[in-house]
């Protein structure tokens, strides 16, 4: 119980009143003796007692009345939780509504988030006369939508039926702790709503939930309302990336799309599209049927026109769960890259690297997206390597140190390496030297020839390496087909540990290829030469397509930055001479087209670009005044794990007993959490007069002669 006027309980002490009129107006008595007043002494002691009980019954029935009637004033009301005195009806109430991406989810007609506003709307309908609130949106990032409670309760419905799902992800603790934050330095009843889908991925700090539960204790109150019912079918593009393929201008780009199914129930005839910058799909595949919780991989292909950056998008059919339903990547194409191809003069494995990277027609070399150049040890020098993107050295005896340090820093700074050992090899040079041993990811062994006239074969399947995982696939090829007649043995280095991965391995397991990333670079050493002799792999017809998506693997740089999350800025610099040109922003799917976004301003000795309004997902390009190319493109990627709409386990969880059952109708569990007082005043009014009655009749009763 508690009093929604508690300052009339000061009146309380009005109980005093009667007790001291009848002290006041208690008899003076005269005594007189008189010779026959004995007679009268048995009579009036048979009297006194009677005459005592009922004097002390009007004095009780005065006091009760009196109190009755101060607690009417203060007006009484019933309130769960027990009594709550001084506390007052009003509350300060903070909602805090989950606004991560899951919240996106259409159920009917309307979004998860929309019957979370209603279900906030009805809260503010049962709060008690009085009270205030405030309003924040919970995901990564915590918005106090209204950060100080306010009485005005059409504000905050204004701000409700004008906020919209976001695209976030992230969890509520943060949001519970704020709104706790805040209602800490106030006083009287305070209490905290929580509108949730029960989204699991939102109780990722369960844990730090209930703790801050328990430290709350009675002093605030957290009610937890979720919203029930088994998630809906929900398809979502888990990954896009270009696996091992260069982005180069005019050349096809393979693209490796991923696709979840989140349902209970399989998918079948799933469409997949890819699209390039803002245009229409491109390429498409169907999916003929992904298993419950299961994944489906596709590859599409997108080519660019042009060098420079762009975006591609791979999009699925419309759903539930709008969000997910899309994916972008921000790619920087190329026009050409160049590989050098350092031989020994005295063998010619060269050849086949050569014409391996560059496998066109003379007439198409210029053309190509890649350009082998020959060369020898003189040519790896700092102003050389500046230029090249890949350094493949075959049968290299050993180097000058000018080399191996140019080569070093080449690596370290971001350059691409191949080796191939040969019958010229220096193996000692190989292992020892400081600066070239310090780029290979294994030592190698002396010279081993096969027993096995066929030679022993490669691994057929199982590749784990990013490049060779297009073998896992029978109708890519088989690596099996490619035997070794001789090879030198590699051993990996324990010192360098987790930065080495196996590229290639012999059918019995030894690793016959290893990847190593040095610094910003990447090195790949090759157990076996570059030439027919040593094994049939410059003649397997896996040979071309292998050395491209190492070549793909090696020179791709993901810069940082151009892919962000909901909410995120993004920031770049440019050079100097672009402040104070207008940008304007197109992001992909986007009704309004290319809209003008901001200024370039600038910073010290750059320019600069800060672009806020990136909560939709997809493919962004910004373009410095009317300049038909972008000046640079990045993406806007949902954060997958929103994907998953399977809800918190009631059993797992002892964040709030609400949890413990889910409750159905939201609107009605809003209703129920607000626990309204219920005033009882008018029964303690009636109570009063009811005694008033009484005391009356006994008085008059007592009054007579007896």
């Amino acid at each position: 119980m508690t009093f929604l006027s508690p300052l009339f309980l000061a009146a309380l002490g009005a109980v005093a009143l009667p007790v001291a009129i009848h002290l006041l107006n208690k008899s003076k008595v005269l005594r007189i003796r008189w010779a026959a007043s004995r007679f009268l002494d048995a009579a009036l002691q048979r009297n006194r007692r009677q005459l005592q009980f009922e004097d002390l019954l009007l004095l009780l029935l005065r006091c009760l009345f009196v109190a009755l009637l101060a607690l009417a004033f203060a007006r009484p009301a019933w309130l769960a939780g027990g009594l709550n005195v001084g506390s007052g009806g009003a509350s300060t109430a903070v909602l805090v509504i989950d606004h991560t991406a899951s919240m996106g989810q259409a159920v009917g007609p309307e979004t998860r988030f929309a019957q979370a506003a209603d279900a906030a709307d009805t809260i503010l309908s049962q709060l008690p006369a009085g009270s205030s609130v405030a309003l924040l949106f919970a995901s990564d990032q915590v918005v106090r939508a209204i950060a100080q409670p306010t009485t005005d309760f059409s504000v905050v419905r204004r701000t409700l039926e004008g906020a919209v799902p976001s695209a976030r992800g992230g969890d509520l603790f943060t949001g519970i702790k704020d709104a706790a934050d805040l209602l800490r330095p106030l006083a009287g009843r305070r209490d905290i709503f929580v509108l949730t889908d029960s989204q699991a991925a939102a109780w990722a700090q369960q844990e730090k939930i209930a703790a801050l539960r328990n430290e709350l204790g009675s002093s605030i109150s957290l009610n937890i309302l979720p919203l029930a019912g088994e998630p809906e079918t929900n398809l979502a593009v888990t990954r896009l990336d270009l696996g091992a393929s260069i982005p180069a201008a005019n050349q096809p780009v393979r693209c490796a799309i991923e696709i979840k199914n989140f349902s209970p129930s399989p998918a079948t005839n799933v469409r997949v599209t890819l699209a390039v910058n803002a245009g229409e799909p491109i390429d498409e595949a169907l999916i003929p049927r992904i298993e419950p919780n299961g994944t489906a991989t596709v590859e599409l292909f997108a080519s660019f026109r042009d060098p420079g950056y762009h975006t591609v998008t791979a999009s699925l059919p419309a759903d539930a769960l709008v969000a997910d339903n899309q994916r972008a990547l921000a790619v920087s194409v190329v026009k050409q890259l160049n590989a050098l191809v350092v031989e020994n003069a005295s063998r010619a494995d060269g050849f086949f690297l050569t014409n391996a990277l560059a496998p066109v027609a003379a007439v198409e070399l210029p053309r190509f997206y890649l350009r082998s150049t020959p060369g020898s040890a003189a040519a790896l020098t700092p102003p050389n390597l500046e230029n090249t993107d890949l350094v493949v050295l075959t049968d290299a005896a050993s180097l000058p140190a000018s080399a191996t340090a140019a080569l070093l820093a080449y690596v370290r700074a971001g350059g691409a390496l191949f080796v191939f050992p040969g019958q010229s090899t220096d193996v000692s040079f190989f292992n020892e030297d400081p600066d070239f041993a310090a780029l290979l990811p294994a030592r190698l062994g002396p010279i081993e020839n096969t027993a096995d006239t066929r030679g022993l074969p490669l691994a057929s399947r199982d590749h784990t390496h990013p490049v060779a995982t297009l073998w896992n696939d029978p109708e890519s090829g088989d690596l099996g087909a490619i035997r070794l007649n001789r090879f030198l043995p590699l051993t990996p280095r324990d010192s360098i540990g987790d930065s080495v991965s196996v590229l290639l391995r012999l059918a019995d397991g030894r690793p016959v290829a290893l990847t190593r990333e040095v610094g910003s670079g990447r090195v790949a050493l090759f157990a076996t030469a570059a030439n027919t002799d040593w094994s049939n792999l410059p003649v397997s017809p896996s040979f071309i397509p292998l050395l491209h998506r190492l070549v793909a693997w090696s020179t791709q740089r993901a810069e940082p930055g151009l892919v962000i999350a909901p909410g995120q800025p993004f920031i770049r610099t440019f050079p100097t001479d672009l402040a104070g040109r207008d940008f304007s922003i197109l992001r992909t799917g986007d009704p309004q087209g290319r809209r003008v976004a901001g200024k370039i301003e600038s910073a010290d000795t750059v320019a600069r670009i800060r672009f806020d309004d990136t909560a939709s997902p997809g493919g962004y390009a910004l373009f410095a005044g009317d300049e038909p190319r972008p000046l640079i493109t990045f993406a806007v990627q949902v954060d997958v794990r929103e994907s998953d709409l399977t809800p918190v386990s009631p059993e797992t969880t002892s964040t709030s007993p609400d949890l413990k059952t889910q409750i159905s109708d939201l609107k009605s569990a809003a209703s129920a959490a607000i626990a309204a007082p219920r005033e009882i005043w008018p029964w303690v009014i009636a109570a009063a007069l009811l005694l008033a009655l009484v005391e009356t009749a006994l008085a008059h009763r007592f009054s007579q002669a007896k």
